[in-house]
């Protein structure tokens, strides 16, 4: 009998303390304020990784596009040259040299430059035409809440070649 009366009068004391607790108000402004803050933190964090996102793909679309342009420029030099097979390794390279001057260096930090004569989507007929993708493998801080692990930040640029025989001149007042 006496173990039960002791553990009776704990359990009371327990509940008593639960119901004091209930009703205080005093420290309650402090936990929300402690909560908010962690939200707020949070959703801080994660704008800041998204804009990060966002810059790191506008360099990509500089280095695409100038990776395109330097390929076709290499079709412009050899337009003589008609057949594109013997071609494709020095547009590749080219390309490739362009993406690398602008940062974005193939099978280095997670990139992937791909170079394709012609095109795999839209202008894929044109034989005069090179596209550049770079991809970038980016871990997440913030975001691995909501997306998971890795997110690949993507850039993609067609370059078309066309060769007007008219000349042109330009006169400017």
């Amino acid at each position: 009998m006496l173990v039960s009366d002791a553990l009776q009068k704990v359990c009371t004391e327990c509940r008593s303390l639960l119901q004091r607790l209930r009703r205080e108000e005093r420290g309650a402004v402090a936990i929300l304020t402690a909560l908010a803050m962690i939200m707020l933190v949070g959703f801080i964090g994660l704008g800041v990784e998204v804009g990060l996102w966002y810059a790191e793909r506008r360099a990509m679309q500089t280095a695409a596009d100038s990776a395109a342009m330097g390929g076709a420029w290499v079709i412009f030099e050899n337009q003589e040259d008609k057949s594109g097979d013997t071609l494709n390794p020095q547009i590749t390279t080219a390309a490739l040299t362009d993406s690398k001057t602008n940062g974005f260096d193939d099978a280095t930090d997670d990139i992937t430059v791909t170079i394709n004569h012609p095109p795999t989507k839209g202008f894929s007929k044109n034989s005069s035409s090179v596209e550049a993708v770079i991809v970038k493998q980016r871990p997440t801080l913030f975001a691995s809440f909501f997306l998971g692990d890795d997110v690949n930040v993507t850039a993609r640029s067609v370059a078309s070649l066309k060769v007007l025989k008219a000349p042109c001149i330009l006169a400017l007042a």
